[in-house]
């Protein structure tokens, strides 16, 4: 499913399952994923950075925690 994206949408959705399902042997596909930096792959990205989390990896457990840690002002977007 994601060896080749033909839709961004189910793309994520494979990669919230693996964050789910996956073993040891997914990490490297979904690191891969969560470096990807390229226009339109900012929601893969997220997706594969929050299933790299549920799978216990420490960089990206650590990244989502110092998100919730950010304090929100009337100027906070969604990002």
């Amino acid at each position: 499913m994601l060896a080749r994206i033909l839709s961004t949408a189910t793309a994520e959705l494979a990669t919230y399952v693996l964050g789910l399902v996956g073993t040891p042997e997914d990490v490297p596909q979904l690191e891969t994923l969560a470096a990807r930096v390229s226009m339109g792959s900012r929601g893969l990205s997220d997706a594969a950075e929050a299933a790299l989390g549920r799978m216990g990896k420490r960089p990206y457990l650590d990244r989502i925690h110092g998100g919730l840690g950010r304090t929100l002002t009337r100027a906070s977007r969604y990002d």
